[in-house]
């Protein structure tokens, strides 16, 4: 036999002398221990008469006043998502580019940078990185260079990462 806290949100297993339980708490039995201790694992939220909440949508949510509530900005939102976006092997990338049939435009407009110079900086990071960077200044040149947008980009790169 058990007792749930759901204050604590923590079980308390019966056969064990505590010095002090929360002031909340309720009789479980084995099976509902179970269930229940599977349901905290999966990220949900255990309520005094033994119900639960939907499993906490990211790390970033609080239960609060009967709801998972993200406090962040939109900044805050975009920053976490964008430390998400890892670098990309040569590999990773090339392939990324041949799937969205991109790699001959990116190539294309290096090559109509008027500026000697700037296109040889930027072929020689083309053509010879090992590792990309989602907001390097070279990806960020290339990906202007054929007008894609953020979303776009940030789409191809999530698809990048799984390769």
């Amino acid at each position: 036999m058990f007792k749930f806290s759901e204050s604590q949100q923590a079980f308390f297993h019966t056969s064990f002398e505590y010095p002090e339980l929360p002031d909340d708490v309720v009789d479980v039995t084995i099976e509902q221990h179970e269930i229940l201790y599977q349901k905290l694992n999966s990220g949900c939220r255990v309520f005094s008469d033994l119900s639960t909440s939907e499993p906490r949508p990211s790390q970033y949510h609080s239960y609060i006043d009967g709801k998972w509530c993200d406090k962040r900005t939109n900044k805050q939102k975009k920053k976490d998502y964008q430390s998400t976006l890892i670098p990309l092997t040569r590999r990773q990338f090339m392939l990324c580019l041949v799937k969205y049939e991109l790699d001959d435009a990116i190539q294309a407009e290096i090559n109509n940078i008027q500026d000697v110079k700037q296109r040889k900086l930027l072929n020689i990071e083309y053509k010879d990185a090992q590792t990309f960077e989602r907001f390097s200044e070279p990806v960020l040149s290339m990906m202007s260079l054929i007008a894609l947008d953020e979303s776009k980009i940030n789409e191809m790169w999530e698809h990048a990462m799984t390769l």
